[in-house]
């Protein structure tokens, strides 16, 4: 990162200097004129001819340079400010198919900033998008109220679900089919059982996709009765079952791509040999997925929920260790043949009950 901004910073230095040069040599109005131009159709101020060529180089930098060519150069501060600039431009690419919850998408702020706000003249004031890349960063890891945090360390009743504050846009995905989101959850601690699960309850349905690390088991309900609450589903057994020993702790992952999703989980386990109170590394097992299990015609609006259910109370630790465009291992569309999906008709009786809890039972 030092090197990274070291070079940037010559670089800029050397262009600035030729763009002073220039500037001194045109005409004060034209040249006045040019820095003060604005694009019509956004309101925003265009890039100088100094950001325009800086765009090009900052789209090879990693967040830490950028914060590092914040703190070292003014020039490259305020480029990287702009409208159309780094942070603007690595916040779309990293926040690419998700939403926040109450603030939209990572270019929403373009648009809700653009009527009614300004100095008369129906310009919007400019977006802070270095705060707001750091706002979606940790916003979009963490879960919802009661928790709030990217970590839950202990669940206090039981048919807890904590939901995420990242939505998955499904219209977003489905226009570029190319593109996906990966989002990933480390399991520290687990008393007993929980399921990872992706819902449309946002989007006005009333549908869930479930999977069970512990189980394996994928399972697909909707549904149909709220009193007595009544669900209709189907379920099938991708990936092998873990040992009744020990409950699930390692990574578990789910991969939304264009229309498809998927699921995937790594066993954490004690090194081959390791007697219980000994000291020892603890190793990785190898990466295991269900394939593309699932397309969204079961969704309804245009919102995917991502959501931890948990079956127990207990002290539990698991926190979101990763967010990106990509999977560890590609997933694959699953034999139908081999693996069919089987009825799955559920229907409440006694105290309630949530349906995600059918995927730990």
């Amino acid at each position: 990162a030092h090197w990274g901004c070291t070079t940037v910073v010559a670089a800029a230095r050397t262009t600035v200097g030729a763009t002073a040069a220039t500037e001194q040599s045109a005409a004060g109005s034209d040249m006045a004129m040019s820095h003060c131009s604005l694009d019509l159709s956004t309101g925003a101020p265009r890039p100088t001819v100094f950001q325009r060529v800086y765009f090009h180089v900052a789209a090879f930098l990693d967040v830490p340079t950028l914060c590092a060519a914040d703190t070292a150069c003014r020039h490259l501060l305020a480029a990287n400010a702009a409208d159309r600039g780094p942070w603007a431009s690595t916040g779309l690419r990293a926040f690419a198919g998700v939403e926040l919850r109450h603030y939209g998408t990572f270019d929403a702020a373009r648009d809700e900033e653009r009527d009614g706000c300004g100095d008369g003249l129906g310009l919007r004031p400019p977006v802070a998008w270095k705060r707001r890349y750091v706002g979606f960063y940790y916003g979009l890891r963490a879960f919802e109220a009661p928790f709030s945090l990217s970590r839950i360390v202990g669940v206090g009743q039981d048919n807890e679900n904590a939901y995420m504050q990242c939505l998955l846009r499904t219209d977003l995905l489905a226009a570029e089919p190319s593109k996906g989101v990966y989002l990933e959850f480390e399991v520290l601690a687990n008393p007993d059982n929980f399921s990872v699960s992706v819902a449309d309850f946002d989007g006005g349905g009333c549908g869930s996709f479930t999977f069970s690390p512990d189980t394996g088991v994928v399972i697909c309900e909707q549904k149909v009765a709220e009193s007595p609450r009544k669900i209709k589903g189907s379920y099938k057994q991708p990936l092998c079952a873990s040992s009744a020993e020990q409950h699930f702790h390692g990574s578990v992952g789910l991969f939304l791509q264009g229309s498809s999703l998927a699921f995937f989980r790594r066993r954490r386990a004690a090194p081959e040999g390791a007697a219980e109170g000994c000291e020892g590394q603890e190793e990785d097992g190898p990466w295991e997925t269900t394939g593309f299990v699932s397309d969204l015609s079961w969704v309804q609006g245009r919102r995917l929920t991502p959501c931890i259910a948990f079956r127990c109370a207990g002290l539990y630790e698991v926190s979101v260790a990763r967010l990106s465009s990509s999977p560890p291992i590609c997933p694959e569309v699953p034999d139908e043949v081999e693996s069919e999906w089987l009825p799955l008709d559920w229907e409440e009786e006694g105290e309630e009950t949530e349906g995600f809890a059918l995927a730990a039972a």
